[in-house]
């Protein structure tokens, strides 16, 4: 059995008591297949979603956000009007959460609903309901119970649960469109999986100081030295925040750490909106060339779990004796996270 999954059953069970086995069938189909994939015309989802927004009733103690497992949550239409998401942001990341179901993937969860509902969990749905309403199902997307609309009144959008700790970006772009975002910050917090996302929402350019490396040939103690000198600052500044500050498109080499080569050119349309992240793109010798800048922030030991999970134990080491000393001694020399606008911080790990 999945403990996640139980935890979520259980949870579900314990705040919405009034869940038929229509209701607990269309939770496994969330937590198995997300929501997005069901966008068919964006027109009317928007019209939708945005009368579903103005009309959502509030309810005392509802999260923003409440876990369905496997990577998915439900965004509560009511708080987060209170919070001041606009409801073109919520459909931003409804449609960036979108994913056709894997052929062939099954309905997860039936034997741990089987197991609550015969142990009485949940107070609406026995055993013989749930396995009822198993065999008539056909596979597709579920809605809930005429029973459950009338205690509870449901508004909510499931979306992809890694955007849940970007909320304050998401919401600051969103509200002043800043045209050049940097997203700063510490090793395996998820920078890229997070700047992917938001490029995804807004239709950002990405650039990644992953492609910057410095080669071997200019790693004189002298620069490795100076704080974030291991960055081959000096290329960036020439590929990059230069055809950035006057707006107009570029492309850049992407550096090769196993060959010490430019493997590729990487095209990006300056004139548009760019997001820069990883570490060191908050130099302070570059100036100040962003709009909107973010340090995504971890603690050790989860970034430790998640290096040896990401890179296996060789990689690990490496970080933790020389990549990992040389950010943070960066970020504390040039005071990263207190420059930036914004803090995000990774979930921490059990």
């Amino acid at each position: 059995m999945s403990a996640e999954l139980l935890e979520v059953l259980r949870a579900q069970g314990a705040r919405w008591p009034a869940m038929t086995a229509r209701d607990i069938l269309k939770l496994l189909y969330q937590h198995s297949f997300g929501g997005g994939h069901l966008i068919e015309d964006e027109e009317k989802m928007a019209a939708r979603l945005e009368e579903e927004y103005r009309q959502a009733e509030p309810c005392p103690g509802l999260p923003l956000f409440e876990p369905l497992g496997g990577g998915w949550a439900r965004l509560h239409l009511a708080p987060a009007r209170k919070a001041g998401l606009s409801a073109g942001l919520i459909g931003r990341m409804f449609r960036a959460s979108a994913r056709p179901k894997p052929e062939g993937a099954l309905l997860q969860g039936v034997d741990e609903w089987k197991s609550l509902a015969w142990q009485g969990v949940f107070p609406h749905c026995t055993l013989a309901q749930a396995e009822a309403c198993l065999a008539e199902y056909k596979g597709g997307p579920v809605s809930h119970s005429e029973a459950y609309r009338q205690a509870y009144h449901p508004a909510y959008r499931v979306v992809d649960a890694r955007l849940i700790p970007l909320l304050p970006l998401l919401r600051q772009i969103d509200e002043t469109h800043p045209r050049r975002v940097a997203l700063d910050g510490r090793s395996a917090s998820g920078k890229t999986t997070a700047a992917r996302l938001v490029a995804q929402i807004f239709g950002f350019g990405l650039v990644h100081m992953d492609d910057f490396y410095l080669p071997p040939a200019l790693r004189t103690a002298a620069r490795l030295a100076e704080p974030g000198g291991n960055l081959h600052y000096e290329r960036f500044e020439e590929e990059v925040l230069a055809p950035l500050r006057e707006n107009r498109p570029f492309s850049y080499g992407v550096y090769d750490c196993a060959t010490g080569q430019i493997r590729e050119h990487r095209r990006v349309d300056g004139s548009g909106p760019v997001l820069v992240e990883g570490a060191y793109c908050m130099r302070p010798g570059f100036g100040s060339p962003y709009d909107l800048t973010a340090f995504y922030d971890i603690d050790p030991e989860t970034q430790k779990k998640r290096i040896l999970a990401r890179n296996g134990p060789e990689a690990a080491r490496r970080f933790e004796s020389l990549w990992i000393p040389l950010e943070n001694r960066y970020h504390s020399a040039c005071h990263t996270a207190a420059r930036a606008d914004l803090v995000l911080r990774a979930p921490r790990e059990l």
